[in-house]
């Protein structure tokens, strides 16, 4: 499946985020994100079941130093990022921070208060670290199922307006 978005499908260089990669090493780290980015169509779906409003992944993109990418919607969005963190040791690779979420508009939004994602509400957040390009997306997965599980438990009408003071700040 090919997005707007997203060049997953593209198979491109992860170099630039993950360093000096074997042929091997790379084809299977690419085979995984191609994966993960079909498990994400799957949680669009079962979002837009959820929730009653169309989600829409955006396909996972990757640019020369970060990995983004995921569903969106007229009620938000479940989305993840992976990008290099900034070592505490100097002398040491970059560890690798996955950022994950899920972001809803409340009822100003919606109403027309504000414009533009100007009054979203995180949900869910999760971060984590992992020092190798395989424990990334390892934990991309994890982050993946989490959040799957967090949409099916939260009562659908937090994805549809819900009054802004009853959400967390965003």
């Amino acid at each position: 499946m090919s997005s707007p978005f997203g060049n997953i499908h593209e198979r491109p260089d992860l170099a630039p985020l993950f360093g000096a990669l074997s042929v091997e090493e790379s084809e299977q780290l690419l085979e995984t994100l191609v994966a993960l980015d079909q498990r994400l169509d799957r949680l669009a779906e079962a979002a837009s079941d959820h929730v009653g409003v169309r989600y829409r992944n955006t396909g996972l993109l990757v640019v020369p130093a970060n990995i983004s990418g995921g569903p969106s919607g007229d009620a938000g969005d479940i989305w993840f990022e992976i990008d290099p963190a900034i070592p505490t040791d100097p002398s040491s690779a970059p560890p690798y921070e996955v950022w994950s979420f899920i972001s809803v508009f409340c009822d100003r939004e919606l109403r027309g208060e504000v414009h533009g994602y100007a009054c979203t509400h995180d949900l869910v957040s999760l971060t984590g670290l992992a020092q190798s390009p395989a424990e990334t997306l390892a934990l991309l997965s994890e982050h993946i199922e989490q959040l799957a599980k967090e949409v099916e438990r939260r009562d659908r009408a937090l994805f549809l307006g819900a009054p802004h003071d009853e959400l967390p700040p965003g």
